[in-house]
């Protein structure tokens, strides 16, 4: 039936091919999502928390990681392909209230942070198709360093200086769309679904 228009499983010739197909179904069903513990972070030295993560990983704000009065460092390596995904969300924690994100606006690498309900926004230039490394620091000192890896790079003053004033609201979320940006303001946004390569999420040491 090539143009699907007719259920062909009814027919009874079929039932051999019905019984063949069904066989290879599991016959136990498992979480894409990776679980809290699967997702552990290591403890640095220094005391910094590092987060290895992947597409899909989800931490409640019970288990997400604790960035109050701390800074961050996160680097996703990731495969940029414009028509798929310039409007997709990298990795975020949080909500609207209270949260960050790091996600493509129309090709560029934004962070996009809320605090009390207000946004604000840092970005760079769109990186050129192919593989891409996107960096950011929100160091304690006052600085955010947000970077493509051998394309473009900025270094802005940070809102808190302190590290984060408050834990995010919401969960950590890697490769879904929205977490703290609203609809109204972002429309696009989408998952992430090409392929990356790396995620790594690092709460510094205080």
């Amino acid at each position: 039936d090539p143009n699907e228009w007719t259920n062909l499983a009814s027919k009874p010739e079929f039932t051999g091919l019905k019984q063949e197909l069904a066989a290879t179904l599991p016959k136990e069903w498992h979480s894409a999502q990776r679980s809290p513990e699967q997702v552990a972070a290591s403890l640095g030295a220094d005391g910094s928390m590092n987060y290895m993560l992947q597409v899909g990983d989800e931490l409640g704000r019970s288990v997400a990681p604790q960035i109050e009065g701390r800074g961050i460092a996160v680097d996703v390596a990731f495969d940029y392909v414009p028509e798929i995904d310039q409007d997709s969300t990298l990795i975020s924690q949080g909500g609207g209230n209270n949260g960050w994100v790091l996600h493509l606006v129309a090709g560029q690498p934004t962070l996009t942070m809320t605090n009390a309900g207000k946004p604000l926004a840092f970005s760079l230039p769109a990186p050129k198709p192919g593989f891409a490394m996107v960096r950011l620091l929100i160091a304690g000192n006052g600085i955010i360093y947000l970077a493509v890896e051998g394309q473009s790079a900025i270094a802005e003053q940070c809102p808190f200086p302190g590290g984060f004033p408050q834990q995010p609201e919401g969960p950590l979320v890697v490769g879904e769309s929205f977490g703290p940006l609203n609809v109204k303001n972002y429309p696009n946004s989408t998952p992430f679904d090409g392929a990356m390569h790396k995620v790594m999420l690092t709460v510094l040491g205080q």
